[in-house]
C-alpha cells in the first residue's frame, strides 16, 4: 500500500536526523544501504509466510479488521525496506551539507533521487518484470543495495564485513526460490509470468486448466468453456449479420472463439494485459480455436475504453466481457462516458452487450449500471448466460433498435455443426431465456424516470 510505504518513508527520514547525531553520515548511508538489502528479501520471505503461500488476503470479520490486517500486513513486511531506504537520503545530505556551500549539492541530491525514483518505477515495471520476473527483481534490488553500500562505505572495513554477511544471508534467503502463484493440493503451475499489471499464471487443478490474475483473479477456464462461449454467442445470435465484432476483455479468449463458430468477418480482441493475452494464445488454444492465429482476428493490446475512444472503426456488436466490479478502474467500464463511446462506434443496427456477475453486485449497483445503460441505448433487454444460482450472470444488450431473439436457436445449429451448438449449450431443446428490461415499452426512459421496470419472459 502506498499509504504505508510513505509513511514508512517518511519514518526513515526522521530516525536518520536521530541516528546523524551519533553516527557519521557516510557510515549511517552505507549501513542504511545494507539494511534496506537484508530487509527486502526478509520482507518477501515474511510476505509469503505470512499469507500461507500467497494465498488470497481476504475480509473474515468486518472492512475495520480486513484493513487492519492488510495494513498490519504491509507495514511488517515492506515497511522495513522503506524505513532503511528513508535514512539514506538525510545520510547523504549529511555528508555533503559538510563541503562549503550545501545548496548546489544537496539540490542536485535530491533532483537524482527524484530522477532515480522515476526512473526506477518504470524500469521496474515495463523492463525489469517482464524481463526476469517478480521473484528475480526483489534479489536484483537487494544486490543493487549492496553495491551502492559498498560504493558509499568504501574503505571502511566494518561496512565491508557487515555486507559480506548480508550477501550471505541473502543467498540463504534467495527470493527467487520463492513461489510464485498459490496453489492448493492436486494443483500444478504450468506457466506464470509477471508483468506490469501483475502476475498471471495458467494452473491445471486436475479437472480444470485456469487462468489467473495475481492468485486471487480467477479470469477463466477449460472446465466453463461452454458458459464463456455462450457469452459470445448470444450478443452475436441476436444481431441479423454480424460482420465486424469487438471483443472488450479477452481472458482465455474463450468467449472471442463464438465468433469463429458463426463465421465472422473481422474480429477485434482489446486485451490489457499482454501477459494474458500470450497465455491464452500458448495454453487455451485447444479451448478457443487458435483465436489469436486466425488472420480474421486482430488482437489489440490497450485499454477497451481508450481503443473505443481513439479508433475510426465501427462494429456490428460490441462485447464487454465481465469485469471484476471493485478492481481498480473497473468502475469506468459501467460509466455513462463508456457506453456513450461504444454507441459511437457501433455500425447501423449495431449492438452493445455488457456482461454483469450478479453475484459480485448488490441490487442497487445493480440498479445504476441498469439506469445508466437505458440512459444511452433506446432498446435494452437482458440476457441470462447460466442457471447457477448461487453465480448468476446476465447480460445487457442495446442498441438503436430490439434485438430480435427469434429462431436463435435454429440459426445457431444451421451456423454450426450439431456437435458446437450442443457445446455452445444452446440447442432447441434447450432455449435460452430471456429476461426483457424495458421503461417507456422498450425504449429510453424520459429523463424524469428515476428507475426501470423489469419483467421476467421466455418461451
Amino acid at each position: 500500500m502506498s499509504v504505508v510505504f510513505l509513511v514508512a518513508l517518511a519514518a526513515g527520514a526522521a530516525l536518520g536526523g536521530v541516528l546523524l547525531r551519533h553516527v557519521a553520515g557516510v557510515s549511517l548511508a552505507a549501513g542504511a544501504l545494507v539494511a534496506a538489502a537484508l530487509a527486502t528479501v526478509g520482507g518477501v520471505r515474511l510476505f509469503v509466510h505470512a499469507t500461507g503461500g500467497l494465498g488470497y488476503v481476504g475480509m473474515r470479520t468486518g472492512l475495520g479488521e480486513y484493513v487492519a490486517r492488510i495494513v498490519g500486513l504491509a507495514a511488517a513486511t515492506a515497511g522495513p525496506a522503506a524505513v532503511a531506504s528513508g535514512v539514506v537520503l538525510p545520510a547523504l545530505w549529511a555528508v555533503v551539507g559538510d563541503r562549503g556551500g550545501a545548496a548546489r549539492p544537496m539540490g542536485a541530491l535530491a533532483a537524482t533521487n527524484a530522477a532515480g525514483g522515476v526512473v526506477g518505477a518504470l524500469a521496474a515495471a515495463f523492463v525489469i518484470l517482464p524481463a526476469i520476473g517478480l521473484r528475480a527483481a526483489f534479489l536484483l534490488a537487494a544486490v543493487a543495495y549492496l553495491a551502492l553500500a559498498e560504493t558509499v562505505g568504501a574503505g571502511r572495513r566494518t561496512l565491508h564485513a557487515f555486507a559480506a554477511a548480508a550477501v550471505i544471508a541473502i543467498v540463504v534467503l534467495d527470493p527467487a526460490r520463492l513461489p510464485i502463484a498459490h496453489l492448493a493440493a492436486g494443483e500444478r503451475l504450468r506457466a506464470a509470468t509477471a508483468g506490469a499489471a501483475g502476475t498471471v499464471a495458467v494452473v491445471d487443478t486436475g479437472d480444470d486448466l485456469q487462468l489467473r490474475l495475481d492468485n486471487a483473479y480467477v479470469l477463466g477456464g477449460s472446465a466453463a468453456a461452454r458458459n464463456e462461449r455462450r457469452q459470445g454467442l448470444v450478443p452475436l445470435l441476436l444481431h441479423p449479420a454480424p460482420h465486424r465484432v469487438a471483443f472488450l476483455g479477452m481472458a482465455t479468449g474463450i468467449t472471442a472463439s463464438a465468433s469463429l463458430a458463426l463465421g465472422v468477418e473481422d474480429t477485434t480482441v482489446v486485451e490489457l494485459v499482454p501477459e494474458v493475452a500470450a497465455a491464452a494464445r500458448t495454453h487455451f488454444a485447444a479451448w478457443n480455436g487458435g483465436l489469436l492465429d486466425r488472420p480474421a482476428v486482430h488482437l489489440v493490446v490497450d485499454d477497451g475504453r481508450r481503443y473505443l475512444a481513439t479508433t475510426r472503426d465501427h462494429f456490428d456488436v460490441i462485447i464487454s466481457d465481465l469485469f471484476i466490479p471493485w478492481h481498480a478502474g473497473a468502475g469506468s467500464l459501467y460509466a455513462r462516458e463508456m457506453y456513450e463511446t461504444a454507441a459511437a462506434r457501433l455500425a447501423p443496427a449495431g449492438l452493445f452487450c455488457q456482461w454483469l456477475p450478479l453475484y459480485q453486485l448488490t441490487r442497487e449497483e445493480f440498479d445504476v449500471i441498469a439506469r445508466t445503460f437505458l440512459a444511452v441505448f433506446a432498446h435494452v433487454s437482458v440476457w441470462r448466460d447460466d442457471f447457477y444460482p448461487d453465480r448468476p450472470v446476465v447480460a445487457l444488450v442495446g442498441g438503436d433498435r430490439v434485438a430480435a431473439p427469434e429462431n436463435t436457436a435454429a440459426r445457431l445449429a444451421v451456423r454450426q455443426s450439431g456437435r458446437a451448438a450442443r457445446n455452445a449449450g444452446c440447442s432447441p431443446r434447450r432455449p435460452v431465456w430471456r429476461c426483457s428490461i424495458s421503461a417507456t415499452s422498450g425504449r429510453r426512459p424520459a429523463p424524469s424516470r428515476r428507475a426501470a421496470s423489469t419483467r421476467m419472459t421466455g418461451p
